[in-house]
């Protein structure tokens, strides 16, 4: 009986814990500071349609911000951009000059439709299926299918 009263908390904390992982949507002076502060540098909160935050792990939370134009880009909770994903093609603001001028220059007449920057790399996607792979500093590596 004290196995399976133990074995029922643990799956009651199990899926409490899943449940607070869904997204919720969150209105723009609720998000914290910095990242009120980093989205205002390229975006205006006219422009922002709608913002859903996502719990990741304990005070770690993901923040995407959808536009008008179904572009969406996420923010962590330190302010940090983490994915930008646009049909219409991402502001180039938002993207480091050594990526758009080897895009620029190999692929003109293409689109960059997502942005994705991780730790030791960076992915741009083209309009045209196509995966372009940089280092940190943003120098090409490779291309991926």
């Amino acid at each position: 009986m004290k196995r399976f009263t133990i074995l029922a908390l643990l799956v009651a904390m199990f899926t409490m814990g899943i449940q607070a992982r869904g997204k919720q949507p969150i209105v723009f002076n609720k998000l914290p500071e910095a990242v009120q502060t980093e989205v205002k540098k390229n975006f205006t909160e006219d422009q922002i349609h709608f913002i859903t935050s996502q719990r990741i792990m304990p005070r770690h939370y993901m923040y995407v911000f959808t536009l008008a134009d179904n572009t969406q880009f996420k923010y962590d909770n330190k302010a940090r951009l983490k994915k930008i994903n646009s049909p219409a093609g991402v502001p180039e603001a938002l993207l480091p000059e050594e990526i758009k001028t080897y895009v620029a220059n190999t692929f003109p007449n293409t689109i960059i439709t997502e942005y994705e920057p991780e730790m030791l790399s960076q992915k741009v996607k083209l309009d045209e299926k196509m995966t372009l792979i940089f280092s940190k500093k943003g120098k090409f590596i490779r291309i991926d299918d």
